[in-house]
């Protein structure tokens, strides 16, 4: 039997977690129709730098927003939610963006 990655463990962790409590900041339901989240399948079809332009774009919208559309503390979790994907990103590459 072959050992569990990382990524394996994790996505079970993730699992059991939101089984249990929802998250509509960092894995909302509607975003993981089909059997991939979203954000992952959009991060394997853009290149490092066309990533990390979508996860600062991202957040700026939400800092802009905040207040002005849903909770200001759930706009402001969003757009730290976006910058932690985009800073983790990053170690998987060694190429500034």
């Amino acid at each position: 039997m072959k050992n569990p990655s990382f990524m394996d463990i994790a996505a079970e962790v993730r699992k059991i977690k939101e089984a249990r409590w929802p998250d509509p900041v960092h894995h909302p339901d509607h975003y993981k129709v089909g059997g991939i989240e979203t954000i992952d399948y959009i991060q394997a079809k853009m290149t490092p730098e066309e990533f990390a332009g979508y996860c600062r774009g991202n957040a700026l919208k939400y800092i802009s927003r905040a207040g002005h559309k849903d909770a200001t503390a759930q706009d402001v979790s969003k757009a730290i939610w976006y910058l932690t994907r985009w800073r983790d990103s990053l170690s998987h590459t060694d190429t500034p963006t």
